[in-house]
């Protein structure tokens, strides 16, 4: 069960990480070409029917799987240390690209 968790963790991650590639590759040319108002109607029109359903399909067995792996995984010294760092990094690139501060910036006020 714990391995078979972990292959569907890396098999929807995965698939999540080539449908967000997807979504970049495909359309953001396109929408960069657009105004601000008409970007936001045609993002309402096209995201619903056709990008909503496979970045669910992907996240939600990625997510599920990764929380299952994490708890089937909780008594591992090691596999915490790994989980811990990688939780981190997950924070630090989230912070670096939702323009949160930085642990300097906040020293410098």
């Amino acid at each position: 069960m714990k391995t078979t968790v972990e292959i569907i963790a890396i098999i929807a991650i995965a698939a999540f990480a080539g449908n967000m590639i997807n979504i970049g590759l495909s359309y953001a040319r396109y929408w960069q070409s657009l105004e601000p108002t008409a970007f936001m109607e045609n993002f309402k029109a096209k995201f619903i029917p056709y990008l909503l359903p496979p970045t669910a399909a992907t996240l939600l067995p990625a997510l599920i799987a990764t929380l299952l792996s994490v708890v089937f995984n909780w008594g591992d010294p090691t596999a915490r240390l790994f989980l811990a760092n990688r939780s981190s990094g997950s924070f630090a690139y989230y912070r670096n690209y939702a323009g949160l501060p930085s642990a300097n910036q906040l020293w410098l006020h």
